[in-house]
């Protein structure tokens, strides 16, 4: 049964920024672009609006004066641009360092190659026309300026004709009979010069790139001069960007752009009905590019309700405005009520009502899964760890399974590995044998270093330095853990080592233990220093150690560590063929400790037989507890009148009169009196926090604040600070096994 006990804190949240404008009367200097570090003047913004969508006629797709200041071209965005017919929205120059925009427009400062342009691939069905005013300025043969199309952006080879690179490009120089010349491409393929037109001055050049028929076609104009269409037997899909070039320091370009005649003009708007539901309008709907649709709406068939569209919008009705992309969106629809199932698994069985039928959104009543004598609830299908349960805020139907085990015996093998095996490496190997037991893992695999094999005659270290092998493992109050293993010493260097114990870290190169940091407890330790005798450390590292009277160092030696954590200070000694260390009690219990295992620094141990076992430390259970103290009710009820139900008074294992959970600021504080292990978190309690004493919400393991084992222990939680509404709660819920 749920037992829950409330604690309150109250915390005040400020409102969330509002989100900024784009292009905004109220904030007339500036608007934010899509890039954060560019900000773009508010001028723009008519601009760039019109260039969402366009009417039948002409539409711009890059246009840029190319006048500046003296900075360099590249990097810099383009005056306008539009994401439409082949262009990209927001495009950037990309153009050889020496380009410079000047007041009378963009000039090459080199003596050699140059080029700049800007990302565009071809569509068919267009009629594009690129222009350009180009000053020529040169009056060697070797220098050039040229305007076109291409399908790399080599801002070193912008003359465009020394790759198969361009199309569709027009070519000003000196050579070549004082007249510019225009070539289809690939490269200088398919050309010839103006019969009139001049290399010199300023020339206004326009280059006309046709895609609307099966085989494309281009042609330019200088002036007056047109020169003549070419076809294309292969059509230059491959183009992929647009710009301007030079060689030398010969060209002046300026009143760049891009523009299509816009023959493809319309989008389909497709509007569907999900299970349980119909679409109610027209769908689907063909509109012109950057206008609207008309209303559609989701209609729920009897029974079932709206939820959304596929694409998030949570209206039934919408109008979708200033299209400029295909639509095409699925209505949602759920049903009105839901129905709740629970059943039980072999071996145990459902206290509450089951089925229940709850209407959507709404919760239904609790249920508990009740194990049968000698059982114990494990979790529900979907994940619930809880005995009891009550679904809130139902959206869908729900079918659970409760699933029950065997009680874990009072003495069970954790892990148990005879180490012996064909010369292949340690580490990845799953254990004999394992449980989830007490600390255990099933199924663990060594973690070990590369230098430990397993061998007819057991693992052997293969290094000359530290090494160590260890197993997943984490003690719990209430056991008594054995761990033993035979090791055999070899070496005879005073720097060699042998271990065997319990560390907080799988620390595979410190297999000494004692240099891992404050790692290690509960260890034993074979060295040939030290007197010649083993020693053993309650740790951590060699902390709380000391030698054995009589035992050697040398040969097979049998290895027992205990580990007793049955009190409130937990307690570990060793034995080695017989032969008893003293007994150290941990001022402060190594609930830390998260391996077990081995190690060895040099070729110096032979590990086999190792097994941990844990005996005693059955779980405590509320029936227990309320046995010793004399307690007849149910966890719910209180029994005597102290304000506080049996439930937490068992979780705090009180004898008399409970005590409080301790409130300091928005930090409350239960007691771990029993013999609970900080482990059960989830199982037998955990922390819920609410806004509203109605809906509660689990607390993660990782944000409370601490929790130890009992007895002894606490369960702490700080609330955070800013909560949401103003106010939360905090609860203890126990679940008695």
């Amino acid at each position: 049964m749920k037992v829950p006990l409330i604690n309150t804190a109250h915390k005040h949240l400020s409102p969330p920024p509002t989100a900024s404008r784009y292009c905004s009367h109220d904030h007339p200097e500036v608007m934010q672009s899509a890039n954060p570090l560019r900000r773009i003047p508010v001028a723009a913004c008519a601009i760039l609006a019109a260039l969402t969508g366009f009417a039948a006629g002409e539409t711009t797709i890059y246009s840029d004066t190319l006048l500046g200041s003296g900075s360099a071209l590249h990097g810099t965005t383009v005056d306008s641009s539009a994401a439409f017919a082949g262009g990209t929205a927001g495009a950037t120059w990309t153009a050889a360092g020496s380009y410079n925009e000047s007041e009378t427009g963009t000039i090459g400062t080199s003596t050699t190659t140059q080029g700049a342009y800007l990302p565009f691939t071809p569509q068919a069905g267009h009629v594009y026309t690129l222009t350009a005013t180009l000053e020529y300025l040169g009056v060697g043969g070797t220098n050039w300026s040229a305007l076109g199309f291409r399908t790399t952006a080599d801002v070193i080879h912008t003359q465009f004709h020394d790759t198969a690179s361009p199309y569709a490009w027009v070519l000003l120089r000196k050579s070549g009979g004082g007249q510019p010349q225009f070539f289809r491409g690939a490269g200088t393929d398919s050309g010839g010069g103006f019969a009139t037109a001049s290399e010199s001055g300023l020339q206004t050049v326009t280059i006309i790139l046709d895609t609307t028929g099966a085989s494309w076609t281009t042609h330019a104009k200088i002036g007056s001069y047109t020169s003549s269409t070419y076809t294309y037997s292969s059509n230059p899909t491959g183009i992929a960007y647009v710009g301007f070039g030079g060689v030398g320091t010969t060209s002046n370009t300026t009143n760049f752009s891009l523009t299509t005649n816009a023959t493809i003009s319309t989008r389909t708007l497709t509007y569907s009905a999900g299970a349980n539901g119909s679409i109610s309008g027209t769908t689907p709907q063909t509109v012109d590019y950057g206008t609207g649709g008309a209303e559609v709406i989701a209609v729920a068939d009897s029974g079932y309700h709206f939820v959304n569209w596929s694409d998030g919008v949570l209206t039934a009705g919408r109008t979708d405005l200033a299209v400029t992309t295909d639509i095409n969106v699925t209505a949602n629809f759920n049903s009105n009520t839901h129905t709740l199932t629970y059943s039980a698994g072999a071996n145990g069985s459902i206290t509450g009502t089951t089925p229940q039928t709850v209407a959507d959104g709404a919760g239904g009543d609790e249920v508990t899964a009740v194990a049968h004598s000698g059982y114990h609830f494990v979790n529900w299908s979907d994940g619930v760890m809880t005995t009891s349960r009550t679904d809130l805020a139902v959206t869908t139907n729900i079918a659970v399974t409760a699933f029950f085990v065997t009680d874990i015996p009072a003495n069970e093998l954790i892990y148990s590995d005879t180490l012996l095996g064909s010369g292949g490496a340690l580490h990845g190997t799953t254990v004999d044998s394992s449980a989830t037991h007490a600390g255990g893992t099933a199924g663990a695999t060594w973690i070990a270093a590369g230098s430990y094999n397993q061998t007819a005659t057991g693992t052997i270290g293969m290094s000359t330095t530290t090494q160590g092998a260890y197993l997943p493992f984490t003690p719990q109050a209430g056991h008594v853990y054995t761990l033993t293993a035979t090791l055999e010493y070899l070496g005879t260097v005073p720097s060699n080592w042998a271990a065997l114990g319990f560390q907080a870290q799988a620390d595979v190169a410190h297999g000494a233990f004692h240099d891992a940091n404050g790692a290690a407890y509960a260890w034993t330790l074979l060295r040939k220093a030290g007197g010649g005798q083993p020693q053993f450390f309650g740790g951590p590292d060699t902390g709380n150690g000391g030698g054995f009277a009589t035992a050697s160092e040398a040969g097979l030696q049998t290895v027992t560590i205990t580990l007793d954590t049955t009190g409130a200070s937990w307690t570990s000694h060793a034995t080695i063929n017989g032969l008893d260390s003293a007994t150290v009690t941990y001022g402060t219990n190594p609930t830390d400790i998260a391996y077990v295992g081995f190690g060895g620094v040099g070729t110096t141990s032979n590990m086999t037989h190792f097994s941990l076992s844990a005996t005693g430390g059955s779980t405590p259970t509320y029936a227990g507890w309320a046995t010793t103290h004399g307690v007849s009710d149910n966890p719910n009820e209180d029994t005597n009148n102290d304000g506080v139900q049996n439930g937490i008074a068992y979780f705090m294992n009180a004898t008399g009169l409970a005590t409080n959970p301790g409130i300091t600021g928005n930090t409350v504080t239960w007691t771990n009196g029993g013999n609970i292990s900080a482990t059960e978190y989830g199982t037998q309690f955990v922390v819920e926090t609410s806004p509203d004493l109605v809906n509660w919400t689990p607390v993660a393991i990782g944000d409370l604040t601490t929790n130890t084992s009992g007895p002894g222990g606490a369960l702490t939680y700080t609330l955070p600070l800013g909560a949401v509404g103003g106010t939360l709660f905090a609860r203890l819920l126990v679940t008695p096994n």
